[in-house]
């Protein structure tokens, strides 16, 4: 009996081994912090003292991205090091512990599928962790194990309103630990919240000019200066401000308006970045792009309502051999959805409003396009044409040649067949605002020596603007052919 049980338990240690995550690889990263990836897609972060800092794509399990999909950083681990996690888009959970102090710029930066994030401490502890920028945690749910409220009076049915606010830094409590969730909120306090929201900007004129000026507490200083400079807060007729007055509804719902409609809303709302993309919050919510032909122009634009970001992470991290043959690696950015950033909106409300802003913008009526509209022959004749594989993929050329960078005027790959020192076959693939180049620069390059000089001669003669002959010439020699 006792061999037969003796048995049973070495068989059970066999297979528990058998089936148990095999280390794919492993390494160091931090003088004292070591790592390791299982076949089951967990990286785990382990040791004591800080993580090394990277530049982004050089992280030592960046190769192994696209297996990750869960992290665990271990206790004694002091800090996550900028860039660490970087493009590590399939990552679904983060388990963070206790010991964790800060995390570096853009160690969170691309992370498209994360869904909760795992920490030990309270949400007190965790809002006191040093988070640098361009982290971009999206709509990740934060599971704290101590449950210790920040507050000890907000057991309402608004405590998650207030615990949101409370995480954006859009309100604190009192120094006794309470929020008061019952009292009413002060004109100090209102454009203190709307300054926070704005991220806080700096401010240097440090003078009011409001009679009551001596009444506007340190603690609101900056921000009352903020509202007068951005238009949102202008006093009453006699020139007091009145920073300790309740508010009411309608000084509420007008200090909003200007929040939404003035000095801020481009800050706040919305930024451009670099040549076609929008962000909200450091974050992008709209991709566009532009293509002018024959004297038109035509745009085209996303927009992110309420995507699903964990199918995008998948979209946006495919595996190297499927973009081989056109080597050109997608430019992905830190997202979000404007439903995170307006709760309740909806595709409908938020076609109602494009509608309201490009009447506004270029003075016509806007109105919808209905199906009688179209001729459906021609509809019929695009959509075979657009969905063929042609078209989706483009013409891949064979890689005896490729290089590629990026500019001002846009990105751009060049590929090229070579055959007995002569280019036989040209693939230019660039996201360029005439759409026209990829063409002139292929007829260029068909049937030139291969070499930087014979390439560099025919761009010359293409009917390209000078920059782009320029950027691809410095860019051919610097390939040392």
């Amino acid at each position: 009996m006792k061999n037969r049980l003796i048995g049973a338990i070495c068989a059970a240690v066999m297979l528990l081994a058998l089936f148990a995550p095999m280390a794919m690889a492993d390494g160091v990263c931090g003088e004292s912090v070591s790592w390791t990836l299982t076949d089951a897609g967990v990286l785990t972060v382990f040791g004591e003292g800080a993580m090394t800092d990277f530049a982004a794509g050089e992280a030592p399990w960046y190769a192994e991205r696209g297996a990750v999909r869960k992290l665990v950083v271990e206790s004694g681990v002091t800090s996550v090091g900028s860039g660490a996690f970087s493009g590590c888009g399939l990552i679904e959970t983060v388990t963070l512990p206790l010991t964790l102090g800060s995390i570096g710029d853009g160690a969170f930066d691309d992370v498209y599928a994360l869904k909760n994030i795992y920490y030990a401490g309270s949400i007190a502890q965790w809002k006191a962790i040093d988070i640098g920028l361009d982290n971009s945690f999206g709509s990740a749910k934060l599971v704290c194990a101590d449950k210790t409220e920040p507050f000890s009076d907000i057991s309402g049915w608004y405590h998650d309103y207030i615990i949101t606010c409370y995480m954006a830094d859009i309100v604190n409590g009192r120094p006794d630990g309470t929020f008061c969730p019952e009292q009413n909120v002060t004109r100090a306090q209102f454009v203190m919240m709307l300054y926070n929201m704005g991220g806080r900007p700096e401010i240097s004129d440090t003078s009011l000019g409001f009679a009551d000026a001596n009444a506007v507490s340190a603690v609101y200083a900056a921000a009352v200066k903020w509202g007068v400079k951005a238009g949102i807060v202008t006093g009453f007729t006699d020139n007091t401000f009145r920073p300790n007055a309740e508010i009411s509804r309608a000084q509420m719902a007008t200090f909003a308006y200007r929040f939404l409609k003035l000095g801020v809303s481009a800050d706040v709302l919305g930024e451009l970045s670099g040549r076609n993309d929008i962000l909200a919050d450091g974050r992008k919510f709209s991709g566009n792009s532009f293509y002018a032909h024959n004297g038109r122009a035509f745009h085209n634009g996303t927009l992110l309502v309420d995507a699903d970001m964990t199918k995008m992470g998948r979209y946006l991290s495919p595996s190297t051999a499927k973009i081989t043959s056109k080597g050109v690696d997608s430019v992905r950015s830190r997202v979000v959805n404007l439903r995170e950033l307006c709760p309740g909106l909806t595709i409908e409300k938020m076609a109602e409003a494009m509608n309201r802003a490009f009447e506004q913008v270029y003075g016509l009526t806007a109105a919808p396009l209905q199906e009688q509209d179209f001729d459906h022959h021609a509809l019929d004749a695009l959509y075979a044409q657009f969905s063929s594989r042609d078209w989706v993929y483009g013409r891949s050329a064979p890689l005896d040649f490729a290089c590629g960078d990026k500019f001002p005027w846009g990105e751009v790959s060049l590929h090229l067949r070579v055959e007995r020192g002569t280019c036989r076959d040209a693939a230019v693939y660039t996201d360029a605002m005439d759409a026209g180049v990829s063409a002139v620069l292929e007829g260029a390059l068909n049937g030139c020596a291969f070499s930087a000089g014979a390439l560099c001669r025919a761009l010359e003669g293409a009917a390209v603007p000078e920059e782009i002959r320029d950027d691809l010439c410095r860019l051919i020699r610097a390939q040392n052919i």
